[in-house]
């Protein structure tokens, strides 16, 4: 049984507050304390989601920084038709439902 890890606890420059549009185009300039508070908003969020998806702590908190990483990575593609939050959130779902099928078929059988 896995168990859910503690929040990450780090010092960081103190976060600044973006709202919704500034925050999209802090993000979109490459703005790391617009990525910071991006990530402060919705980490526990995309790990309970991806948490329920995995049932694996571990797995959960990989996805959820691919998660970040891909939407850092991807910004420019951003619409703007939901929120910044929502559209981070369905590539976390979609990362763990493909890890979750991944994981799915690689399980072993014991052969005795």
């Amino acid at each position: 049984m896995h168990s859910r890890p503690k929040p990450l606890s780090y010092t960081a420059a103190p976060s600044a507050d973006f709202g919704e549009s500034t925050l999209v185009e802090e993000l979109t300039k490459g703005n790391p304390a617009a990525y910071e508070a991006l990530f402060r908003k919705h980490r526990g969020r995309l790990f309970g989601v991806c948490y329920q998806i995995l049932s694996d702590a571990g797995e959960a908190e990989d996805i959820v920084q691919e998660a970040f990483i891909k939407a850092w990575s991807n910004i420019h593609r951003f619409e703007g038709r939901s929120l910044i939050g929502t559209w981070l959130y369905r590539i976390a779902i979609n990362l763990a439902k493909n890890r979750a099928r991944y994981l799915g078929r690689r399980q072993t059988v014991d052969l005795s």
